[in-house]
């Protein structure tokens, strides 16, 4: 004999309200240092693209510098945060030579709406 089996609500155990958002932090890029993305405790993934004719070096934690960090080729080369390498501090850029260097960044946060 099967008996048949009812779901009971166990407390604590409802569903909880999950919040996201993405934040477009792309801007135009040169041959200084600059921040492309404040720290952020809810950041969960992160895409960077080089979307220009120069190679972008792209700084964690402290500023970008020419030849060092990692580098965005022209033309397309990108850069992925997600849970496998996760990094939520402050993320800077800086052209290899010229101005006006675009760079594409989209932000996902998630987190527990209150």
């Amino acid at each position: 004999m099967v008996m048949p089996v009812s779901p009971r609500p166990v407390p604590g155990m409802t569903e909880l309200d999950f919040a996201e958002r993405t934040n477009d932090h792309s801007r135009l890029v040169d041959v200084t240092s600059v921040r492309l993305a404040p720290p952020n405790r809810h950041r969960t993934a992160m895409w960077i693209t080089n979307n220009s004719v120069v190679v972008i070096y792209v700084g964690l934690g402290r500023p970008a510098t020419v030849t060092s960090g990692i580098r965005l080729n022209a033309s397309g080369g990108a850069f992925e945060i997600n849970l496998s390498n996760l990094y939520r501090g402050e993320v800077t850029c800086i052209g290899a030579g010229g101005t006006n260097n675009s760079i594409l960044c989209v932000e996902l946060e998630s987190r527990y709406a209150h």
